[in-house]
């Protein structure tokens, strides 16, 4: 998974389940 699939302006089509993948995998890296 690329970190830059944060930025839905480039990614577009980023669905709520990836978008919560990345903030479980944000909040472990804490």
């Amino acid at each position: 998974m690329k970190l830059n699939t944060l930025n839905k302006k480039d990614n577009p089509s980023l669905n709520d389940q990836d978008k919560n993948a990345v903030l479980n995998l944000l909040a472990l890296a804490k």
